[in-house]
């Protein structure tokens, strides 16, 4: 039921690895009081890898996901997981949320690992997030990770952990996109990198970072406070540490991060 190599390529679905996706959850729920009680949504599931791991760890916790193929819809409904299916950047906006979480408005929690390669010209003028980032915030990006991240800011959620490119944080293509919602969402000062020769089907030589936003104001009942060994700062400079399947390695990438302050 897996698919294909090359339909993998051709949608840019890589997934991920178990190691990866408990380190995430992990990440994620270090930094909120009860996570538990949140409802957890992947609005890219692929074969449900992170909702896996959020069961894992929180076993009554709602998730829920939705994804492009047919067949990882089956295979996460399989293993227990609720899913349908959705393509997220073409779904009309009044329609792309899901009705499953309608209450869970206020408590939703959002963890992903969205395609990383960008639209073909062909696709763009075809895809309705394209033309609806350009619209209402200017900005001409054929970047998958970058429009799916728009459109997942839409459901304000109080946290949100994605796994994407280095680029999203550092590079020039997507100084654009951090403008734009850094004033809501900044990047808290935890995530980690691991590199890509990790994960199947990607080539060794490049980092594959998980960063998480919360809101830059409000809702801060939602976070630890430092005393409880939560982190409620948000700075320029950020460490990551690469992470392996043998845990911490001495090498360590540092950055430095667009924030609003």
């Amino acid at each position: 039921m897996q698919l294909t190599a090359e339909r993998r390529k051709q949608t840019g679905a890589f997934y991920t690895p178990p190691y990866y996706a408990d380190l995430a959850v992990r990440y994620m729920s270090d930094v909120l009081n009860e996570p538990e009680k949140c409802a957890w949504y992947d609005p890219c599931a692929g074969e449900g890898a992170l909702l896996e791991a959020v069961k894992r760890r929180f076993p009554n916790a709602f998730v829920f996901g939705t994804t492009l193929e047919a067949e990882d819809v089956e295979i996460c409904q399989s293993k227990g997981i609720p899913c349908r299916q959705m393509d997220f950047l073409n779904t009309p906006m009044e329609e792309l949320y899901p009705p499953e979480l309608y209450g869970f408005a206020d408590n939703l929690l959002i963890i992903t690992n969205p395609p990383y390669e960008n639209l073909s010209a062909v696709e763009s003028c075809q895809t309705l997030a394209y033309q609806e980032v350009l619209d209402k915030y200017d900005h001409k990006t054929k970047n998958k990770t970058i429009l799916f991240y728009y459109r997942m800011l839409e459901f304000d959620p109080v946290l949100l952990g994605c796994f994407h490119k280095i680029a999203l944080i550092q590079g020039a293509e997507s100084a654009i996109f951090r403008e734009n919602v850094d004033w809501e969402y900044s990047f808290m000062p935890q995530g980690f990198v691991c590199p890509s020769n990790n994960w199947e089907g990607l080539s060794k030589g490049w980092g594959i970072a998980f960063t998480m936003r919360g809101l830059t104001y409000g809702a801060t009942e939602y976070y630890k406070k430092e005393e409880d060994g939560g982190e409620l700062r948000w700075g320029h400079e950020q460490m990551f540490y690469i992470q392996d399947k043998q845990g911490y390695k001495e090498e360590q990438w540092k950055f430095n991060i667009y924030n609003f302050n």
